[in-house]
């Protein structure tokens, strides 16, 4: 049996429907019910533009972390390259000097040649004869012998810093791309970060659409004392 107009609009618990009958909704409680829901709506749009900053923030983080790390890996490259630089001129040091000391050494030997024979002559033994020749091609073997073994110990320590500045530039290069390979990781996370809150943003501004749907519904569809209002 339908409920009278008395009953229908009066508190009688588990009866009326007091004024949340669309039929009958007040002023007072429409404003109640719009502003409810128009402070859902702000706050979830609040939270969707934090979660965003967020997001862009993590990114341009990530950006500013990768442009580091690329300019420490060129920094790295370049050092690298002048330290070798530095090997390399050494290294051709190294041989020029060796080829000084050889020289150096040849001259001496001649010199000591030249000396033994006029030190033969003016005793008065045959600069020509088997002796004389003899000591003077001892000489010259022994002074070719230390100027070769000079121009071969600089010829070892050229080779050694040339490896060393082949490594050198090996090692920057490596850096290089240990930090790039690191740059490349902090955009992906950057860039992962960004995604995450613009998913979540889309979360968070449906979840506050669903509220006012729900906000709406409790009030042009209430229950009364945990009972469902009468309508028509």
């Amino acid at each position: 049996m339908l409920p009278t107009l008395v009953e229908k609009y009066s508190l009688t618990p588990g009866v009326g429907v007091v004024v949340y009958d669309p039929a009958t909704l007040t002023l007072g409680s429409a404003l109640v019910a719009g502003g409810s829901m128009a402070l859902g709506a702000v706050g979830s749009s609040i939270g969707a533009a934090g979660t965003i900053a967020g997001g862009n923030a993590a990114l341009q983080g990530a950006q500013i972390q990768s442009a580091a790390l690329n300019n420490q890996g060129t920094l790295d490259l370049q050092a690298s390259q002048f330290t070798a630089d530095q090997l390399s001129q050494n290294a051709t040091t190294a041989i020029a000097s060796a080829q000084r000391q050889a020289l150096d050494t040849r001259l001496q030997t001649s010199l000591v040649g030249s000396q033994f024979t006029a030190r033969a002559a003016g005793s008065g033994l045959s600069a020509t004869g088997s002796t004389a020749i003899s000591e003077r091609e001892q000489i010259a073997g022994r002074g070719e012998y230390l100027a070769l073994g000079q121009m071969a110990a600089g010829e070892n320590t050229a080779v050694g810093l040339t490896n060393e500045a082949a490594a050198t530039i090996f090692s920057g290069q490596a850096q290089q791309y240990g930090t790039s390979a690191q740059a490349v990781a902090a955009l992906y996370s950057g860039a992962t970060a960004q995604t995450s809150a613009e998913y979540g943003a889309a979360a968070t501004i449906a979840g506050g659409g669903a509220s006012m749907l729900k906000s709406y519904g409790a009030y042009a569809y209430p229950t009364v004392f945990g009972k469902p209002g009468v309508v028509g």
